[in-house]
């Protein structure tokens, strides 16, 4: 780890001093990411330009060096990711296309849990939290739709940061986080507080400790150089091209180019050690570090053939598992021809039940019985149907899942066959130790040559198992069309049946329903007589008592308001309106007693 820091510490002061000094009469540069990330992968556009390469992946080394690969991501920046991927979604067509395309690859993608690249979001989206700034550049990257690592969305945050002129203040929150969580534990620990009894209270507690090991770079006294250095970059002006870039950010970590500098030490050692100039070099600083530089770089390369054998170890037990699922598939496959095989049976034996069955229309009750034995054959037929596609779809699964590791596998092989050739041209003019790692690398490349023809003929039966399932899909739709076909007869006879037995048992209902109606009218006539009678006396005796008592209102009324009149001016009776005459005289009117 110390001298992993030193190199990188190193590295940067010379790629900020050599940045420096060739901006110094512009102070303004300008980036297209296609130099970068390109096919070619060559940077020779501008001297400029190389250089800020180098800063750029040397940031990112640092920001990884010592990084823990067990933590866990924050919930919010999930939260608000989905947020803003929706929005996305729902403005750009060709984002949503994009974006349904890699989720599918990455959540089918078995074997691409653990992945090797580091991720350092957490630790800037921590250091946004703790900074004061109101305009946050994780809400611009979590609208980038088109890059899924941690690594690229950290790449694209230090871009941002570069063109802000913020880089160095994030690192400084950082430092000065991780330096107020050391003062508080030395706080803690010193005795006065331990007998006073005071609690010491950390309002800004680092939590930086951990995403990284205790050896990391930003927990040291480098990082606090470090910091210094991005700080002078406030004085350049950068400016990144990144909007049809993006899909190239996910990519690993490049190595940092020791070479270069390695390169120019060894020219200005010849300059010194010329015949012109005979003089011996005043400071040996510059062979120390191409000899720190040559161990750190033979250490890397140890560590990759080391990775690469486990690599290919790993690929092997791979490669095993994938033949003894092939074998499992092929079992699958002879029993689904069985099945098959017994479908067609069943189906010769439907056929002649229906024959059967439309000959004995006539007998309804035998006709029953046979209706239930075919709908009992047509249900077992059905659920072996239905687990034959479910065997069909789990065999499809498998070899869809068998299909993409092999491309994940393939564009591993061809990634870590690129990375390889890169190594041998760099270790061209190394010691004799670098040479035999150049011999075990070819070995391991002739390896991969052997695996990559054992996963081409695994292809080529995994395409012959997908042609022979697509015929058996065919002839199991044939057979359940033909299926769907007697189902429908065999339906539609059932349906005139039911429909028949309803009309019976409906009119054995309605005659009882009938019945019982007819009785309970007799009841309720019996019951409306007896009342109509009941009533018919209450009328009498009500009618009878109404007429008494009007009766006596009128004879009440007639003395209270009794007023004798003239003979002369009364002819007619008041009450009944008959003239008086002999017979009916004006005193004694009998219409009264009449009525």
């Amino acid at each position: 780890m110390e001298n992993e820091r030193s190199n990188l510490l190193a590295i940067v002061k010379l790629v900020v001093h050599d940045l420096i000094q060739l901006t110094f009469d512009q102070h303004q540069v300008s980036l297209d990411e296609n130099i970068f990330w390109g096919e070619s992968r060559t940077v020779h556009c501008e001297e400029v330009l190389n250089i800020v390469w180098r800063l750029l992946s040397v940031v990112e080394h640092c920001l990884c060096h010592g990084l823990r690969r067990d933590y866990t991501m924050p919930d919010s920046f999930d939260d608000n990711n989905e947020r803003t991927s929706s929005k996305g979604l729902m403005k750009d067509a060709t984002t949503v296309v994009r974006r349904a395309r890699d989720h599918a690859v990455s959540a089918a993608n078995i074997f691409m849990k653990n992945s090797s690249h580091p991720n350092p979001w957490p630790v800037l989206l921590e250091a946004e939290k703790l900074s004061k700034t109101t305009d946050s550049i994780s809400k611009t990257v979590a609208t980038m739709t088109e890059i899924r690592t941690g690594l690229g969305r950290s790449r694209v945050w230090l871009r941002h940061a570069l063109m802000r002129k913020q880089l160095g203040e994030f690192f400084q929150v950082i430092i000065d986080s991780i330096d107020s969580s050391n003062s508080n534990r030395s706080l803690e620990s010193s005795p006065k507080v331990r007998e006073s009894n005071i609690i010491p209270v950390t309002q800004n507690s680092s939590t930086f400790g951990t995403f990284y090991h205790s050896g990391a770079l930003l927990l040291n006294n480098e990082g606090v150089v470090v910091t210094g250095l991005l700080a002078t970059l406030k004085s350049i002006d950068f400016c990144f091209i990144l909007k049809d870039n993006l899909s190239y950010m996910d990519k690993p970590l490049h190595v940092i180019p020791y070479y270069i500098y390695l390169q120019a030490n060894l020219n200005r050692l010849e300059k010194l050690y010329s015949k012109v100039n005979l003089c011996h070099p005043a400071d040996l600083s510059s062979s120390i570090d191409q000899k720190n530089f040559l161990e750190d770089l033979c250490n890397v390369l140890k560590k990759r053939i080391d990775r690469e054998n486990t690599i290919n170890q790993r690929l092997n037990n791979e490669i095993t598992h994938l033949s003894k699922q092939m074998e499992s598939m092929k079992l699958e496959n002879r029993s689904l021809y069985i099945t098959v095989a017994q479908l067609k049976k069943d189906q010769v034996g439907l056929n002649n039940m229906y024959s059967e069955n439309m000959e004995a229309v006539s007998r309804i009750n035998q006709l029953e019985s046979e209706l239930k034995h075919c709908q009992k054959t047509n249900e077992e037929n059905a659920e072996l149907v239905e687990s034959i596609r479910s065997h069909l779809d789990e065999s499809n699964k498998r070899c869809n899942q068998l299909t993409r590791y092999l491309f994940d596998s393939q564009s591993s092989l061809e990634h870590k066959q690129t990375i390889i050739k890169q190594l041998e041209a760099k270790c061209k003019g190394m010691t004799n130790m670098i040479e035999q790692m150049n011999e075990r690398i070819a070995k391991l490349t002739n390896e991969k040559v052997s695996q990559e023809r054992d996963l081409y003929k695994l292809r080529e039966e995994l395409s012959n198992a997908d042609t022979k399932s697509v015929e058996q899909l065919k002839v199991i739709e044939n057979q359940a069309s033909q299926i769907e076909r007697l189902k429908t007869e065999l339906n539609g006879q059932t349906i005139e049946l039911n429909n028949s037995k309803m009309a019976s048992d409906q009119l054995v209902l309605c005659k009882l329903q009938v019945e019982e109606l007819d009785k309970q009218l007799k009841v309720w006539r019996k019951r409306c007589e007896e009342q109509e009678y009941s009533l018919s006396e209450m009328a009498a005796v009500v009618n009878s008592s109404k007429l008494e008592a009007e009766s006596l209102r009128e004879s009440h009324s007639a003395f209270s308001d009794a007023q004798w009149a003239n003979d002369s001016e009364n002819p007619n009776c008041f009450l009944c309106q008959s003239p008086f005459n002999v017979s009916r005289r004006r005193v004694c009117c009998f219409c009264m007693y009449n009525n």
